[in-house]
């Protein structure tokens, strides 16, 4: 359940996103990356029954969010910021709320099976989340 896609490191580094300085091109390789990971059938039973063990088990869900969940939101904050100091994104963007709003929809729609993780609604998703939800 990394759900973080495209995480570039090496054995024992943090995770890292990709900064080619296009935030939507980035964005979009990295949630096709994790929906090609959710969507995986070897995968994702595995990982919906990580989640539900984590929803009822404290000692679980803290070790995740330790060990995977912290430092793929590092990698996700640091990547925002990055987009905030190249004007890419607003400087008093709130990236904590910005992550939950980009990623949770993904794992949301995943875990709920409420509809197709595929290119167009992550494009949808995308759009929605850069271009804000003014008419």
């Amino acid at each position: 359940m990394r759900s973080g896609g495209c995480g570039q490191a090496g054995e024992g580094e943090p995770p890292r996103l990709p900064d080619t300085g296009d935030l939507r091109a980035d964005l979009t390789l990295v949630l096709r990356a994790t929906a090609t990971e959710l969507n995986n059938p070897q995968l994702a039973e595995p990982m919906r029954a990580l989640a539900t063990e984590i929803a009822h088990d404290e000692t679980l869900a803290a070790a995740y969010h330790e060990r995977l969940d912290a430092p793929l939101r590092e990698a996700k904050r640091q990547r925002l910021r990055s987009a905030q100091a190249a004007g890419e994104l607003a400087a008093d963007l709130d990236l904590e709320v910005a992550i939950d709003l980009i990623w949770g929809p993904v794992l949301n729609r995943w875990l709920q099976r409420s509809g197709p993780l595929d290119d167009a609604h992550l494009d949808a998703l995308i759009g929605t989340a850069l271009n804000g939800l003014r008419p």
